[in-house]
């Protein structure tokens, strides 16, 4: 079974290629986890911090963005692997993924996507 995300929720660094068409976004990452943090504890100093620049807070939202890396199962999932493929369908506002390359065929074949990686 794949995953079915809202389009709000992004694909972190690195995607190592992409292809799309007015339909669908098919695209390859290779997980970052070292930027993945970085990215989070950025948006938790801007949405929870406040405002509170001291190093203190700083520090403490690399922790936080770290802990939800190593504990939340859909970010645990996207780190077990070297590569994940991704389908977005832009009609629907959905993202499938992370999915495997096995997964990721079958699914773009059952869609009928007509764009490779």
């Amino acid at each position: 079974m794949h995953n079915e995300k809202k389009i709000q929720n992004i694909i972190f660094p690195n995607v190592a290629k992409y292809q799309f068409n007015e339909d669908y976004i098919i695209a390859i990452q290779r997980p970052n986890k070292e930027l993945s943090v970085q990215f989070i504890a950025i948006d938790l100093q801007v949405e929870l911090m406040k405002g509170d620049a001291t190093e203190e807070s700083y520090q403490k939202s690399f922790i936080i963005a770290d802990s939800i890396l190593d504990n939340n199962e859909y970010y645990k999932e996207i780190f077990s692997s070297v590569s994940n493929y991704w389908i977005i369908d832009i009609k629907k506002d959905t993202v499938y993924g992370p999915l495997t390359k096995k997964k990721y065929l079958t699914l773009k074949k059952r869609m009928n996507i007509d764009l490779d990686l």
